[in-house]
């Protein structure tokens, strides 16, 4: 009982901390009669460079209720100014920490955010990346179209690309650098998707994604870097490699015929688009792969159907992987689809031979007169 009582008290003297600045503790009450006297001490300890003590008491002046109008607006203003000079002083000094208390101050949004991105710049200078990254999230979260959007972007994408080379590791060497990369990234491409340095974030996720085995995720990046970025000079080699992800997924040839098309598909009108870029070698050699894996699936389609004796099936396969080889060159495929049109071809006469013999055997059945029929002649 007595440590659940303990507990309540520290939590309601938790409850009760002023939001202020330093905490600092003033002898003078705050009402609507010592409200001028407070203005003028706020603009001594400014005159002295007690900046901070000046926005506490300020902030405390600027919650207190039922001040006359127009020491509530001297007051506004001299916050606002206080606050903006605070926040310069501390931006230039590189003090994250106290910037980060000035986000968390009820003071007005503006200065929230201003304060909450300059503490972010401060702790990538400071190369805390991941304090970056978490003090841009609360700015986000509390203000999600915030007018920094655009340093933040350039804050979340410096972060992002920094973390993606770190090859180091933190928290007893169990987490990589690259893991805060994908997360850092991922959370920029999701809120600043038109930011203009947005199309290295995607080519980094890609990347990474590649190299973590998710090819999934790599063709969903690339493809959005392409969406969002066409002119990009990033976006030709993204556009790339979907299709070579999307074939490199393919272990065998009788699987995933839709998908080899598709890939297929994707690379001819890549380099009808891109020609004489450096990477047409690649693709055209992905095409005529496509092309193959697509002959030896028909090839593979059409001998199974020979094993079950179904000719039907066997003739349509083995034709349409004789005509793509021929399209393609690829005369040894073409050699085997002809030989597999002739062993369906020998099928078909053998089975159309047993229908004959089936029907030679039942005609003189047929033929046979009624017993009883000739009696009645």
């Amino acid at each position: 009982m007595i440590r659940r009582a303990l507990l309540a008290v520290a939590l309601l003297a938790t409850s009760c901390v002023t939001t202020t600045y330093t905490g600092h503790s003033f002898d003078e009450a705050f009402d609507r009669g010592t409200a001028p006297a407070h203005i003028q001490s706020a603009l001594a300890e400014i005159e002295a460079g007690e900046t901070e003590v000046a926005l506490d008491r300020l902030i405390r002046l600027h919650q207190t209720p039922s001040i006359a109008p127009v020491d509530r607006k001297v007051a506004g203003d001299l916050l606002n100014s206080t606050c903006v000079t605070l926040i310069g002083e501390l931006e230039e000094a590189g003090k994250a920490g106290r910037l980060k208390r000035i986000f968390k101050l009820e003071v007005p949004p503006r200065l929230r955010i201003e304060a909450g991105i300059a503490a972010a710049q401060a702790y990538l200078d400071d190369e805390e990346r991941v304090k970056c990254f978490r003090q841009v999230r609360s700015v986000e979260d509390a203000f999600p179209m915030h007018h920094l959007r655009m340093q933040a972007g350039d804050l979340l994408l410096q972060t992002g690309l920094s973390l993606a080379t770190d090859n180091s590791r933190w928290f007893l060497f169990f987490s990589p650098a690259r893991d805060r990369a994908l997360e850092v990234l991922d959370y920029m491409v999701l809120h600043y998707p038109f930011h203009p340095g947005c199309d290295l974030a995607y080519q980094a996720l890609g990347e990474l994604y590649e190299a973590a085995d998710w090819d999934y995720r790599a063709i969903a990046r690339y493809e959005d870097l392409v969406a969002y970025h066409p002119d990009s000079n990033l976006a030709p080699v993204a556009e790339a490699r979907v299709p070579l992800l999307r074939l490199a997924q393919m272990d065998r040839s009788d699987y995933d015929r839709h998908e080899v098309l598709r890939a297929r598909e994707e690379a001819a009108s890549w380099l009808g688009r891109y020609p004489d870029h450096e990477l047409a070698g690649e693709v055209g050699a992905l095409v005529i792969d496509a092309s193959r894996r697509l002959v030896e699936n028909d090839l593979n389609v059409a001998r199974f159907y020979l094993r079950v004796d179904e000719a039907y099936g066997a003739r349509l396969h083995a034709e349409r992987a004789r005509e793509e080889a021929e399209i393609q060159g690829l005369d040894e495929l073409g050699l085997d689809a002809i030989g597999l049109l002739e062993r369906a071809a020998t099928l078909e006469g053998q089975v159309t031979a047993k229908d004959d013999e089936a029907v030679d055997v039942i005609d003189p059945m047929i033929e046979a007169p009624i017993p009883g029929e000739v009696d009645a002649g």
